[in-house]
């Protein structure tokens, strides 16, 4: 192999008959000149020598004075695939890199983007690799469009000033898949609510089914349906509500099987699941309100996120100190909604600086009336 050192359109070399490696991976130690202007937009080309026309060009990368005083900063380099690769879809690829001056405990993400933009999050959290050269095997899905502007990007997880984009490479359609649209990456579902998983196939027949499942980072965590239509047209949905018990997470993944090729599975980018706060709020007494002492009157609320069959403790307050408890495990309601009827002790000082609050009983929420005057 030759390598050179490209730069405003003018290559220097920098070596020639270097071997081209083992296993489908070859590196080479360089040794920047400390003559080289400091610039951003250095490129290395590395060719055979016995076919000219195989080369692949990096992407630009800085030189400066400390880069050649002090040795290069930390970099990672795709070596797989290249401009010459022709994947199909439905069949097994191997994604590599090269890295420098990266803690091999470092964590990537990869990328798959279409035409420069965003496509989908291959994998996150993905170790950098070994001895300087890591790697990933994906298999492309069947739904995506036969073309030759899909480029992969490689980003450090603690550094995203770290990163690489491969040159344009080619996809060339391929068997049966499965694409999911949604849950997308970086998405945030809230328990207790229901959201549509969606996704696209291709090549299984639409009287097939398919097998949900929820995972949490790489554990298996729920079966959410088992024997789905896999939808028509080309397309599917399944509208799931999320269980109130599940954890708070940003690691969580949804896979789905094809019940009649199991071969034929994909898994989602993380997304998140977050908990639903719940919410007492007093409506009556509103603020400003005069009530009556001695004389009956209904103190209202609204709430979310709690369980109908879930009580409550009412309290009367005057500034911010406690005057009694009105009542304790009081049903919480129905529909969202709740009333208690209450007279107001005669022995009560006229003041217009009360207040109602209502605390769920099992657990932390608490809704608080505005100011509101009892009279006696």
């Amino acid at each position: 192999m030759r390598i050179d050192l490209l730069k405003d359109g003018n290559y220097t070399n920098i070596d020639t008959s270097v071997d081209i490696g083992n296993g489908g991976i070859g590196s080479y130690s360089w040794t920047i000149d400390s003559d080289l202007d400091d610039a951003d937009d250095y490129q290395i080309r590395v060719r055979s020598e016995s076919n000219t026309s195989i080369y692949d060009l990096s992407s630009d990368f800085s030189i400066g004075a400390s880069s050649a005083s002090s040795g290069a900063s930390a970099s990672i380099g795709i070596t797989a695939p290249t401009s010459s690769s022709d994947w199909d879809a439905g069949s097994t690829h191997t994604i590599s890199w090269s890295y420098s001056s990266i803690d091999s405990d470092t964590t990537v993400s990869i990328e798959l983007l279409k035409d420069g933009d965003h496509l989908d999050t291959l994998t996150s959290d993905r170790d950098i690799g070994n001895g300087g050269y890591g790697s990933y095997s994906w298999t492309p899905n069947s739904g995506l469009d036969a073309d030759d502007d899909y480029q992969i990007r490689i980003t450090s997880d603690d550094d995203k000033d770290v990163t690489d984009t491969s040159s344009n490479f080619t996809i060339t359609s391929g068997g049966p898949s499965i694409m999911i649209s949604q849950p997308a990456s970086g998405t945030t579902w809230k328990t207790g609510s229901s959201y549509d998983i969606d996704w696209k196939y291709a090549g299984l027949d639409s009287n097939s089914t398919i097998r949900i499942d929820l995972y949490k980072g790489s554990s298996f965590e729920d079966t959410i349906v088992d024997d789905r239509d896999i939808g028509s047209g080309g397309s599917g949905s399944y509208s799931w509500e999320i269980d109130d018990g599940l954890d708070a997470a940003t690691n969580y993944k949804i896979k789905i099987t094809s019940n009649d090729e199991r071969s034929v599975a994909v898994t989602s980018s993380y997304f998140a699941i977050s908990a639903l706060t719940p919410t007492i709020t007093v409506k009556a007494p509103a603020s400003g309100a005069s009530w009556k002492a001695d004389q009956s009157h209904t103190i209202t609320w609204t709430y979310a996120s709690l369980d109908s069959d879930s009580t409550v403790r009412i309290d009367l307050y005057k500034g911010s100190s406690k005057v009694a408890t009105i009542d304790t495990d009081v049903d919480v309601g129905i529909g969202g909604s709740g009333s208690y009827k209450w007279t107001p002790d005669s022995d009560l000082t006229t003041a217009a600086t009360y207040k109602i609050k209502i605390s769920s009983e099992d657990v932390s929420c608490t809704g608080s009336s505005g100011y509101f005057t009892i009279n006696n």
